[in-house]
């Protein structure tokens, strides 16, 4: 879906406030593409129910587009929940535009299902356009690999949490600055988990986070520190990996613990 070019705010791509849900191997695919009148509040795609597969993938993409702030790519919000119960992977893929992050996660009014995006497979969510992804609060949940990949930074605020619980080791993934251009970093806000049952936790950064890393992009906290965990983890006897840089110009620390 296209959004209108009005003059006016919210020329939204596709806006679901009702449920969509399907039966069997099922697939859901939803593309979001913002109008190009207004200013803001642009979202390329907006959910604010349930999103729902049996055995089938799920394929959300948002692209903002607007001059001012909060055109995201993909917003989450109140009810809005994305869930696969069978073993088929979850993706996420949003581009913000004027700033504003590609996938934006807040579910304040409540969760219905297991998780603001859950499912029995892989959940990847992914941040293009030199966008951010920003959780506050919101629960991804997946039974496989988990990954979050931005351009930007990835912000994990009061009520985010990260969980990784399938059986076997199955990894939690963090990368930011995904393009290695103008810098991108993590930081885990009070109040935010990241939690694995003996999986592996990698926060980096780059095109490679286990040989990039976070930076900074900022010039106050916690914005030019390339990772600040004020947060909770938890990966049993997995390995915990951090690879981070402060913002050029900076006296702020790669890493940062509170």
């Amino acid at each position: 879906g296209t959004g209108g070019n009005g003059t006016g705010d919210s020329n939204r791509g596709i806006e679901l406030r009702a449920p969509v849900q399907t039966g069997g191997a099922g697939t859901i695919t939803i593309n979001g593409t913002a109008g190009t009148g207004g200013t803001s509040d642009n979202f390329g795609t907006y959910i604010s129910n349930l999103v729902k597969t049996a055995n089938g993938a799920i394929s959300i993409t948002g692209t903002g587009l607007g001059s001012t702030d909060s055109n995201d790519g993909i917003r989450i919000r109140g009810d809005g929940s994305i869930v696969a119960t069978g073993a088929a992977s979850v993706t996420l893929t949003g581009n913000g535009a004027a700033s504003a992050p590609g996938i934006s996660i807040d579910t304040t009014g409540g969760i219905p299902g297991p998780g603001a995006v859950a499912t029995a497979g892989n959940a990847f969510l992914t941040a293009g356009s030199g966008s951010n992804i920003e959780i506050s609060p919101g629960v991804i949940n997946a039974n496989g690999t988990l990954e979050l990949i931005a351009d930007g930074s990835i912000v994990l605020g009061n009520g985010a949490q990260i969980v990784s619980n399938g059986a076997g080791t199955k990894n939690v993934t963090l990368n930011s600055d995904a393009d290695a251009i103008g810098g991108g970093n993590i930081p885990m806000l009070a109040g935010s988990s990241i939690a694995t049952s003996g999986g592996s936790v990698v926060m980096g950064g780059g095109v490679n986070p286990l040989v990039g890393r976070a930076t900074g992009n900022g010039t106050g906290f916690p914005g030019a520190a390339g990772i600040v965990i004020m947060g909770n983890i938890s990966a049993g006897a997995g390995n915990v990996t951090m690879r981070g840089e402060g913002a050029i110009l900076s006296n702020k620390n790669g890493e940062a613990f509170m």
